[in-house]
């Protein structure tokens, strides 16, 4: 083989082998950003009769952060809180006519759906 066949054959394995490295840490970097440490909190609003309460407020505050996220039900009496940070949680239910409902102690680990509900 000749020199510059030798030249030819170390680059291009210099090459497959730098472009080996540049994937897997593509795939690291993506497989990290796909397990962000997050869950979510979801829960049906009734009133006392089991009928299902549009329009509720729904207030999810971090007790850690005291960082707060509001949605508001569905027609169905549905609400749903997703990606959230781990930790611990308390979450409101209010609206007009009704006694406000607070659930505590609502601990979310990674990719845990906790379900809160409330009777109004």
């Amino acid at each position: 083989m000749s020199m510059t066949g030798m030249a030819l054959d170390r680059g291009s394995r210099i090459f497959v082998s730098i472009s080996k490295l540049f994937l897997l840490v593509l795939w690291l970097s993506v497989s990290s950003v796909a397990q962000t440490p997050t869950a979510r909190i979801s829960g049906l609003v009734m009133d006392q009769a089991g009928a299902a309460v549009a329009g509720v407020k729904i207030t999810t505050t971090n007790v850690g952060t005291n960082r707060e996220w509001s949605v508001t039900t569905d027609e169905s009496g549905r609400f749903l809180i997703p990606e959230l940070p781990v930790g611990e949680y308390e979450v409101q239910a209010e609206q007009t006519g009704f006694n406000k409902e607070i659930r505590r102690g609502i601990v979310l680990t990674v990719g845990r759906a906790a379900v809160v509900n409330f009777s109004l």
